[in-house]
């Protein structure tokens, strides 16, 4: 793993083997003294130089952007003990943005005759970073969300730091949290689109559940297929994820699962606003045209 998909990818605390990371003239320098029969300083290597694409926040952008590295960052790695090195850098697009991350590089001795060069690779692990580590949430999705998204950030958080159990947990209890507003807006769609009187009938019924995996149990009939996720039904996908619950997984299958069913999530509220958007936008043209033909 290089260090720009190391910065883009790697969560808090988990350490990566890295390589390409140094200052490529520095260990040419190395390379050349041990052809000569020297054998090279290698306490310390500066990083190399990158311009790494990260995701830009900034209003004026809001996709990824080249940044690039601000002067103060620490960019000197001590290979003889644990070195502790931050990196800043700026938004190249806006010149607003600002990325820091606080990396550990983990103690690299060579053995005798042995030197740091183009081939080594060394372990690096985040400790830090600001803004906080994760892809971008979606804002339809945070409207859903509602007031629930403090509980949603730990949810993130955890999964960002590989706490399986923990982020499904915090997934579940927002779904159970939010099934009315969901049930509501599933609703909406259904309405505009009409023919769906009877799962209009069920979801309002199964608002008086007190969780989402048992109001889900009580929906027989199928969602307007503008709703659906490569043509599956979420509200479905959603429900089996959480009704497996927590038991006889491992960390690591939570962790799968709490992914999953963020993703769906996430999908399924683009599907629900812009379902709502099309519909009404149809709705609009027909009674336009109707009412010019009379």
């Amino acid at each position: 793993m290089d260090l720009e998909t190391f910065l883009n990818e790697a969560p808090l605390y988990t350490p990566q083997l890295c390589s390409d990371l140094l200052d490529n003239y520095r260990l040419g320098e190395r390379k050349r003294s041990a052809n000569k029969g020297y054998l090279p300083d290698s306490t310390s290597t500066e990083l190399k130089t990158i311009r790494p694409l990260l995701y830009c926040s900034n209003d004026a952008c809001k996709s990824p952007r080249y940044f690039e590295l601000i002067d103060d960052s620490e960019t000197i790695v001590v290979h003889t003990l644990d070195s502790f090195n931050r990196l800043s850098f700026c938004c190249s697009n806006c010149k607003l943005e600002i990325k820091h991350f606080f990396l550990k590089f983990h103690s690299y001795v060579p053995s005798k005759n042995e030197y740091i060069g183009f081939e080594t690779a060394i372990t690096v692990e985040k400790v830090g970073e600001m803004p906080r580590f994760g892809k971008p949430i979606p804002k339809k999705a945070l409207d859903l969300i509602g007031g629930e998204r403090q509980l949603f950030f730990k949810g993130h958080q955890c999964e960002n730091q590989g706490f399986g159990i923990a982020a499904f947990a915090y997934y579940r209890r927002i779904l159970d949290a939010k099934k009315d507003k969901i049930f509501d807006k599933v609703i909406k769609v259904a309405q505009l689109t009409g023919g769906y009187d009877q799962l209009v009938n069920e979801l309002q019924d199964a608002k008086a559940q007190p969780r989402f995996a048992d109001a889900i149990r009580t929906i027989k009939h199928a969602i307007p297929e503008s709703l659906l996720v490569n043509g599956k039904n979420p509200l479905t996908l959603m429900y089996r994820a959480v009704s497996e619950g927590l038991h006889n997984k491992t960390d690591e299958q939570c962790l799968q699962y709490a992914t999953a069913l963020k993703t769906v999530l996430f999908q399924f509220s683009e599907k629900l606003e812009s379902a709502m958007k099309e519909d009404r936008e149809i709705k609009d043209a027909l009674k336009l045209l109707e009412s010019a033909t009379n």
